[in-house]
C-alpha cells in the first residue's frame, strides 16, 4: 500500500493546490500535524469577508501575529460592511497582501486608498468598485505599483475621468499591465476614443480587458483599432457591453475575432450578431472555452448547433434571454428543476439558458447535419459569401 509520507512535502502541496473548496482543505489541516502544516498556505492563502460577516473578528485574527492568517493571506475580498474606522484598523496588518477587492460603497475614497502603497507594499492585483477615489489617488497608486501592478479594475467610480488609466502609463508601467477594466453603471463619465487609444498604445500587453459602454462610437472605435493595429496580440478574455446601438456589429465583431486567435474567454452582451460571427468563432478561435450571449435575437439554433460541433474546446455556453426554445435541443433534459432553461409564462414553454458541458457532449455525439435552407435573405447571403471569400486572403 502506498504511504503518505513517501509524496513528501512538494507531492502534498502538489495535492493541496487542486483543491478547490476550503471545507475540503480543513479537513485536510485535520489528519495529522504534516497535513496541517502543508495546508496552512492553502487555506489562508484567500479569505473573503461575507455580508452580515464582523469586520471585528478578521481585525482581531490579524493583530494577532501567530496567527496563520498573518502570514499566509495574500488575497482579500471585502463587502459593503467595512467602514472608514475598519479599514484603518485592518490595513497596517496587510504588509503581505498581494490581491485586494473593496466594495467600497461610495465611503472608502482617496484618504483610505491612498494609504495601500506604504502597508501593502507587495500589491499586484486591485480591484476598487463604487470608490469616490479621484484622479490624484490614482497617481499616487502608479508611482508607488509601476513594476508590479498587473491588474486594475475600476467599477463605478464615478469621480475618475474617462483616461483614469493614463498616470500608470506616464509612470512606466504599461508593460506590466494585464487586465484592466472601467465601467460606470451610474451617471458619470464614460469611455472615449481618446482613452481607448491610451490603453491600446500604452498597454501593450493586455490579456483581460472588459469595456461597459453604451457608446457606439467607441465600442466600434475600439474593435476597428484592436483588428487594423493588431493590438492585444496576447488577448485572452474580451468582454463587451452596450452592443446594441451599433449598427452590422458583424462588420465589427468578425474582423477583431480573426485577429486575435488566443481569445478563451469571450462575451457578448445585448448584440444582435448573426450566425456569420459565430462561423467566425469555430474558424478563427481554436481555444474557445467560454461564450457569452444574451438578449441577441438575431443567431439561430442552427447556428449554435454549428459553433458547438466545430468548436472543440467549447464548454460553456450562456444564451440569456435569447428565446431559444428548448425543444430545438432535446440534448437537455426539460424539467422544472433544469438550471440550463427558462419558463416563458408568456407563450408557455422553455427557453435555454445555457449549454453545459454535459450538454455540450450530448450534442457532439450526434453528427451535423446541414440544413436545407439556412433561412438567410439574399442580401445577407451576399455579404456572408463575400466574408468567406475573404478567408483566403488571411
Amino acid at each position: 500500500m502506498f504511504k503518505l509520507t513517501k509524496m513528501g512535502n512538494t507531492g502534498l502541496y502538489s495535492l493541496c493546490n487542486h483543491i478547490e473548496q476550503k471545507q475540503d482543505l480543513f479537513a485536510c489541516s485535520l489528519v495529522n500535524q504534516w497535513f496541517y502544516t502543508c495546508t496552512l498556505p492553502f487555506l489562508w492563502h484567500f479569505h473573503e469577508e461575507h455580508y452580515r460577516d464582523s469586520p471585528t473578528a478578521l481585525i482581531n485574527c490579524l493583530a494577532e501575529a501567530r496567527h496563520p492568517m498573518t502570514t499566509y493571506m495574500r488575497k482579500l475580498v471585502l463587502r459593503e460592511d467595512w467602514t472608514k474606522d475598519h479599514i484603518l484598523r485592518l490595513v497596517p496588518h496587510l504588509h503581505r497582501l498581494e490581491d485586494l477587492t473593496l466594495y467600497c460603497d461610495d465611503v472608502l475614497g482617496d484618504t483610505i486608498i491612498q494609504q495601500l502603497p506604504h502597508y501593502c507594499p507587495n500589491l499586484k492585483a486591485l480591484v476598487l468598485i463604487a470608490s469616490p477615489i479621484t484622479l490624484p489617488t490614482i497617481h499616487i497608486l502608479a508611482q508607488h505599483y509601476h513594476h508590479q501592478l498587473y491588474k486594475l479594475h475600476l467599477h463605478d467610480c464615478v469621480h475618475l475621468p474617462s483616461r483614469a488609466f493614463t498616470p500608470l502609463i506616464e509612470h512606466g508601467g504599461g508593460d506590466v499591465i494585464r487586465d484592466i477594466l472601467f465601467s460606470n453603471q451610474a451617471d458619470g463619465p464614460f469611455w472615449t476614443t481618446l482613452a481607448v487609444d491610451d490603453v491600446l498604445a500604452g498597454f501593450p500587453k493586455v490579456t483581460h480587458f472588459e469595456c461597459n459602454d453604451d457608446t457606439p462610437e467607441v465600442i466600434e472605435h475600439l474593435l476597428m483599432s484592436l483588428a487594423d493595429l493588431k493590438a492585444w496580440p496576447e488577448l485572452t478574455h474580451l468582454t463587451l457591453d452596450g452592443l446594441e446601438l451599433c449598427d452590422d456589429i458583424d462588420r465589427y465583431l468578425i474582423p477583431c475575432i480573426q485577429t486575435h486567435p488566443h481569445l478563451t474567454h469571450l462575451q457578448l452582451h445585448r448584440a444582435d450578431f448573426t450566425d456569420a460571427t459565430l462561423d467566425a468563432l469555430a474558424c478563427f478561435l481554436p481555444s474557445l472555452m467560454y461564450l457569452r450571449m444574451d438578449w441577441n435575437h438575431t443567431v439561430t439554433v442552427d447556428g449554435i448547433r454549428r459553433l458547438v460541433h466545430q468548436c472543440r474546446t467549447l464548454t460553456l455556453v450562456e444564451l440569456y434571454s435569447c428565446l431559444l426554445p428548448a425543444i430545438a435541443f432535446p440534448e437537455i433534459t426539460t424539467t422544472a428543476t433544469n438550471e440550463c432553461l427558462e419558463f416563458d409564462t408568456d407563450d408557455n414553454y422553455y427557453l435555454v439558458r445555457y449549454l453545459d458541458q454535459k450538454t455540450i457532449n450530448a450534442m457532439r455525439q450526434n453528427p451535423y447535419k446541414e440544413p436545407q435552407s439556412r433561412g438567410i435573405d439574399n442580401d445577407d447571403l451576399d455579404w456572408l459569401l463575400s466574408w468567406e471569400r475573404s478567408f483566403t486572403l488571411w
